[in-house]
């Protein structure tokens, strides 16, 4: 739990919990989201091998720049 103080600088654990809940919702989101965005990715890859006749024959992996979170497929 982190160590939030309110406007008047006092120590406000109730608000600090509260906000710490609210950025883990927001950051698991945009953890959905960008594997969402990934497996679009690898589809949209596929094909493309596809037309020219071409296939993956092992995993695709694409790494996120600002975390480092490798995802693989």
């Amino acid at each position: 739990m982190s160590f939030y103080r309110n406007g008047e600088g006092y120590y406000d654990p109730t608000a600090g919990a509260a906000l710490t809940r609210i950025e883990r919702a927001e950051k698991k989101k945009a953890e959905i989201e960008k594997s969402r965005a990934f497996e679009k990715l690898c589809c949209q890859f596929t094909q493309m091998a596809d037309k020219f006749g071409l296939e993956f024959p092992g995993q695709i992996w694409l790494r996120d720049k600002k975390s480092g979170y490798i995802f693989k497929k």
